[in-house]
Formats: C-alpha cells, sequence, structure tokens
C-alpha cells in the first residue's frame, strides 16, 4: 500500500529538514536523551533507564564495517531481489520470449513466500510484493525499474497473463546469516518445446555488501529514481556531489 514507501520518504524528509534546521541554528533541548522525563526513560522498561552503568560495546564495534553496505537494485520487496537476479542473468545468456514459456517455477524460502502474498496484483504497489509480477516483468521488459511498478505496466494484459504461468516452490533451507532467507533462491523456465533452462544458485542479491553494485549500476538506479521522481537537478551533477557528502551542506547537496 501507499503506507510502505511513505514511512521510508518520510524519514528521509525528516533528516534533510533536521540539517537544513540546524544549519540555520535552530536549537534544541541538549539533554532530550538522557534526561529524567527525555527519550531513554520513555523507551526504558518501566522508565526505569540506567544513566551510569556502562554501555556495552558502545564505539567498539561498528555495525556498517561489520556488515557493509547493501543497496537493493530493484524499487520492489527484497524478497524478490535473489530471483530477479537469477531470471535476468538467465535471460542474458537466453534470450526468451513469453510466448515461448509454458512455466516459471521459482524456489525460495517459505518466510520470503509468506511476505510475497500479492499473486495477482493491479497495482503498481501490490506488484512490489508479488514474485509472480517480478518474473513477468523480467521477462517482458528485460529489467525491473520504476518503469514497470506502475499501474500501466501491471494491468498490461501480456504481463497478467504471463503472471498466471509462475508457480512458486518454498522451502525451509534457511541462510544462518540471512533472516527469513534460504541458502539461494533459483529459477526454473520450462518451455513449451519440451525444454528447461534452470538458472544459478543465487546466495546474495545484486547490491549486497557481498556483491556490491557497479559503478554504472549504481548511477542508472540513481538516474531512474530521479527520473521518476520529475527533479529539477541533472542527475549527473547530483551525483557527482554525492560522492562528496562529508564536505558539504544539505543547502549546497540539493542546490538546483
Amino acid at each position: 500500500t501507499m503506507t510502505k514507501p511513505f514511512h521510508a520518504g518520510r524519514a528521509a524528509h525528516a533528516g534533510l529538514v533536521s540539517a537544513r534546521l540546524a544549519e540555520l541554528g535552530f536549537s534544541a533541548a541538549p539533554d532530550a536523551l538522557e534526561h529524567p522525563q527525555g527519550v531513554l526513560s520513555a523507551v526504558s522498561p518501566e522508565g526505569k533507564a540506567d544513566r551510569d552503568g556502562p554501555v556495552p560495546r558502545l564505539g567498539e564495534e561498528w555495525a556498517i564495517l561489520k556488515h557493509g553496505l547493501s543497496i537493493k537494485k530493484y524499487p520492489a520487496c527484497y524478497c524478490t531481489h535473489r530471483a530477479l537476479d537469477a531470471m535476468l542473468e538467465l535471460l542474458a545468456k537466453r534470450s526468451l520470449k513469453p510466448a515461448e514459456i509454458a512455466r516459471i517455477t521459482v524456489s525460495i524460502s517459505k518466510t520470503h513466500s509468506l511476505i510475497l502474498r500479492n499473486h495477482a496484483p493491479q497495482t503498481g504497489l501490490a506488484a512490489k510484493f508479488s514474485m509472480e509480477f517480478a518474473m513477468a516483468a523480467s521477462v517482458i521488459s528485460r529489467r525491473a525499474s520504476l518503469g514497470e511498478y506502475t499501474d500501466e505496466f501491471v494491468r498490461r494484459a501480456e504481463v497478467q497473463e504471463l503472471m498466471r504461468r509462475v508457480a512458486i516452490v518454498t522451502n525451509e533451507n534457511y541462510d544462518p546469516e540471512i533472516s527469513g532467507a534460504s541458502v539461494y533462491d533459483r529459477v526454473t523456465v520450462d518451455l513449451v518445446n519440451g525444454e528447461r533452462v534452470e538458472s544459478e544458485q543465487v546466495r546474495r542479491a545484486r547490491g549486497h555488501a557481498e556483491r556490491p553494485l557497479g559503478e554504472a549500476e549504481l548511477f542508472d538506479k540513481f538516474r531512474t529514481c530521479l527520473d521518476a521522481g520529475h527533479a529539477r537537478i541533472s542527475p549527473e551533477r547530483l551525483f557527482d556531489r554525492l560522492r562528496t557528502l562529508e564536505t558539504i551542506s544539505a543547502r549546497e547537496l540539493t542546490a538546483v
């Protein structure tokens, strides 16, 4: 629904507004966290917070350094990403047309299957949580970008028809390092001529810290996001500014 993307967008908006207000001298209580009626008390059990005791490991280990930075390549639920990679990599090796395909079978974890609850989506928002749509979009468009996750594209007759030929098989062979995910996802395509083609086992999605996006892939995702938002600044210029984010202000970053 609209609420899901609103959460992330609202958080980003609040962060940017906060930075701009701070730059202009906007002030707040300096003890908002530790005050007896502050945030720490509000989120502590029964309001009892240990303000004087040691804080285990604070500043000793940085999660972003330990786990690395992962970036979502596709504008959809992350549960679809490994299967999308599998299908697109398969299509790069063999250019299959929708008419050649009798059935697409996707192997994912039981948990991810429960999350991908929309099996016959009619809107772009619902399609974000649909493996059937992810497979249909990748075959028809050879990509899964913001341009595909629109009501108009989702409702195309060929998309709706191909979604009905997608089947999901689940397993409980869970990856010990990725909560809810199977050890790997895989896509199998049965063709109308009786032939079967199978993707590689995809254990990490493109964009995961262990399989980072290349410069061109990262900029392509960035550009499509700005295009969808009808940005007034050129993608190249803003992308270059973001490379030096630590040295510029929020106002300089977004200046047209």
